[in-house]
């Protein structure tokens, strides 16, 4: 794949390249920095804190998903990064996965277990980029909004899946979803969450990508602090679009961080066909009267629709 990115006056120069296992150390130090602010996040590492802290339980997590995605014997998985030109620095990345339908079960071939975090890690799915390609020097512009994207909760997914996606008006308002209390699950509310958000993530997967043979998911995408704003993200997250329009030929999907929705809405040409809210602080320890100032928080569905090929070369 050829992946260049030219965009207006630009404020930072990166390069992106597929990363390898030598890469995770850096991987995971941007990660935890650019989710260190995000609340689902906070609170999701605030129930299952380890002997090391917050930092040490989102460190293990990512490790593994990271190790699984790098190891993908079937290539299906690319985890890109950016590297600072100036100064050499990894400074964000992102994975993508491509998704198949395998014996009309969209995520057939994945077995998915709990992680220490209550997250889902899907053991029977590696990741792994092919063989590495060349690095790409891009020129990346400032972004309206950048910051980490999805979804430190997101299961590390299978294999995956493309074609046209249903007609969604722009105007379409995302349908509001049933609340559900902590106590109506089970007694660890991080298992309660995390079951939570990945049931409505399965069920708008399945409303709106399930008729497809072929998909692409954005599952992760980070920044550091210092470089968010500077078009880092938009140049990751156009990565995966042009993969998904050059090679796949099929639709992208992502599951969106309120910090990170607006950079797949008006900079990579998504739209948002749904979103799922939660009110936090009934999670939290103490609950509502824990005095954090948890406050709601959405996850919103971005889909990008598939592009014909003479669309696509009419960009090109």
């Amino acid at each position: 794949m050829t992946t260049t990115g030219t965009a207006e006056p630009a404020s930072a120069a990166a390069t992106l390249s597929l990363a390898t296992t030598e890469d995770i150390p850096y991987l995971i130090r941007v990660h935890t920095a650019a989710f260190r602010s995000d609340l689902f996040a906070h609170l999701m590492l605030l129930l299952n804190k380890s002997d090391e802290g917050e930092d040490g339980a989102h460190q293990e997590f990512i490790r593994k998903s990271i190790e699984q995605w790098l190891a993908d014997p079937d290539g299906t998985t690319q985890v890109v990064k950016a590297v600072d030109e100036e100064g050499g620095q990894l400074v964000g990345w992102a994975c993508l996965v491509v998704k198949r339908k395998a014996d009309g079960d969209l995520l057939s071939k994945s077995k998915s277990k709990e992680t220490a975090g209550g997250q889902v890690d899907d053991a029977s799915a590696s990741f792994a980029p092919a063989a590495p390609e060349p690095a790409v020097a891009v020129a990346v512009a400032p972004s309206e909004t950048e910051e980490h994207v999805v979804d430190p909760s997101r299961p590390a997914s299978s294999p995956a899946l493309a074609q046209e996606v249903p007609s969604t008006s722009p105007r379409h308002t995302p349908e509001p979803q049933p609340h559900h209390h902590p106590q109506e699950h089970n007694s660890d509310p991080s298992q309660t969450l995390a079951a939570l958000m990945r049931a409505d993530l399965q069920r708008m997967e399945t409303k709106f990508l399930s008729h497809l043979r072929k998909y692409l998911v954005l599952q992760g995408l980070a920044v550091l602090p210092a470089y968010q704003g500077r078009g880092i993200g938009t140049a990751l997250v156009k990565w995966g679009t042009r993969r998904a329009d050059e090679e796949e030929g099929c639709a992208i999907w992502a599951h969106a961080s309120p910090a990170s929705h607006r950079l797949y809405r008006r900079r990579a040409g998504f739209m948002e066909c749904g979103k799922w809210e939660v009110d936090l602080a009934e999670f939290a320890p103490g609950g509502k009267d824990g005095g954090r100032g948890w406050g709601r928080y959405a996850f919103r569905y971005m889909l990008r629709a598939r592009r014909r090929k003479a669309a696509v070369d009419s960009l090109t």
